[in-house]
């Protein structure tokens, strides 16, 4: 009877932390960082915005002036660990992604939030060394209701600065 109960319990939490992964987000980025295995390269301003929400992944980034999307699905969520969702954990997903009339690539997309800092790191999937990480300036959570999409209030990420030690 208490391996049930027990078993029970650890499905209901692994619903609700996976359900957490469902919330339709919108995230607004000012900057990417090329990583090359393992390396931080060269840091890139550019505004872009991935918008995840019913199965599908959205980025759409301007450089330069120059605008270009990259849309895909969903394949799986390989990970759902929220101590507070957007704010503490991690989200992990592989999803086909396509840009234009291109063919199809598979993708992997990690949103990681620590202290209210959130990075997403986008690579290709098998991992060729080559990812492409965004710095987070505000999201939103999108709640549905018929068409509608409400926002949320926006949370700004902003890097704590360490105070001196005098001596």
């Amino acid at each position: 009877m208490l391996k049930n109960i027990l078993l029970a319990t650890a499905l209901i939490l692994g619903k609700i932390s996976f359900a957490q992964c469902d919330k339709p987000i919108l995230l607004k980025c000012s900057k990417g960082i090329e990583i090359k295995n393992g390396n931080p390269g060269q840091e890139m301003p550019f505004e872009c915005s991935l918008e995840i929400a019913n199965g599908k992944i959205t980025l759409t980034a301007t450089m330069e002036g120059k605008t270009e999307s990259v849309e895909g699905n969903i394949t799986e969520t390989v990970r759902c660990d929220w101590k507070e969702f957007l704010k503490n954990g991690i989200m992990q997903y592989r999803a086909s992604m396509r840009k234009g009339d291109e063919h199809e690539e598979n993708a992997t997309i990690e949103i990681k939030s620590e202290n209210n800092y959130t990075l997403v790191t986008l690579a290709s999937d098998p991992d060729t060394g080559s990812k492409l990480q965004l710095v987070v300036k505000e999201y939103t959570i999108l709640e549905t209701s018929g068409n509608e999409q409400e926002q949320q209030p926006v949370v700004e990420n902003k890097k704590k600065k360490k105070a001196k030690k005098k001596q």
